[in-house]
């Protein structure tokens, strides 16, 4: 598994809950932190740091900050990930009224891939602000 709340157990035939990696009190304190290394995480699959972005829209976890670092380091591989994979996950923090949490992506670059040429937006990061945020039910994809 990736996340520390993620990483929880249970044996049923003598009635233990296992915990081994503190997943119980990130649940608790809402604290979305990868197992391991972030980096190496997010290397071997690049869209789990969209998942992580999805959690925190569904679930109103906060990204602890190393995670939050590597997340940023690691965006660039987001690039090779199937467009539709991404629109997917993108669709999902949006409709989970995720609308600051989908800036996040733009600005952290995970989506510089799929907005470049984009002659109306220059810039996602220096641009990536909600004035206004998007309806609940708003459901937008433009990646090719």
């Amino acid at each position: 598994m990736l996340f520390y709340i993620s990483e929880q157990s249970a044996d049923f035939s003598v009635f233990v809950h296992v915990d081994l990696f503190g997943g119980r009190e990130d649940l608790q304190k809402k604290i979305l932190r990868c197992v391991g290394e972030p980096e190496q995480r997010f290397q071997e699959d690049a869209l789990r740091m969209l998942r992580a972005l999805r959690f925190v829209a569904k679930l109103g976890f906060a990204i602890e900050e190393k995670t939050k670092l590597a997340i940023e380091k690691c965006a660039p591989f987001a690039e090779e990930l199937a467009p539709e994979r991404v629109c997917a996950e993108l669709e999902q923090i949006l409709l989970s009224g995720g609308t600051e949490t989908a800036v996040w992506a733009f600005r952290w670059g995970l989506m510089d891939a799929y907005a470049k040429g984009n002659a109306d937006i220059p810039d996602w990061r220096a641009r990536a602000t909600l004035a206004h945020p998007l309806p609940r039910n708003a459901s937008v994809c433009i990646l090719r």
